[in-house]
């Protein structure tokens, strides 16, 4: 598709893995507002450590995108919510973040 500029079906793209579900548009609204609701329940703070890393390391050989993969998730270690949620999965319970980086 890229290097063509050809349109490929819905169908196509799920099965290429570029879309993860297709959804008819009478459900869209429905569908938006749970994927919204899913990415807003989550600590905000880690999901943009997150989304930092995964730019950051398109850029770099695999050797150093490994090292900079392993200091992020040394740094995320020290992130409140980061416990918060390790935590709560050991107890089994719904996690209350803090949305706070560092203790």
């Amino acid at each position: 598709m890229v290097l063509t500029g050809m349109p490929i079906s819905a169908e196509e793209a799920l099965r290429l893995g570029l879309v993860m579900k297709i959804t008819p548009a009478a459900e869209l609204e429905n569908m938006v507002t749970e994927i919204y609701s899913h990415i807003k329940s989550k600590s905000r703070p880690v999901l943009k450590l997150g989304k930092e890393f995964f730019y950051q390391q398109l850029h770099h050989p695999l050797e150093q995108a490994m090292k900079e993969g392993e200091a992020t998730v040394i740094k995320n270690l020290q992130y409140d919510d980061c416990q918060e949620g390790l935590q709560s999965f050991k107890e089994k319970r719904s996690p209350k973040w803090t949305h706070h980086q560092q203790s």
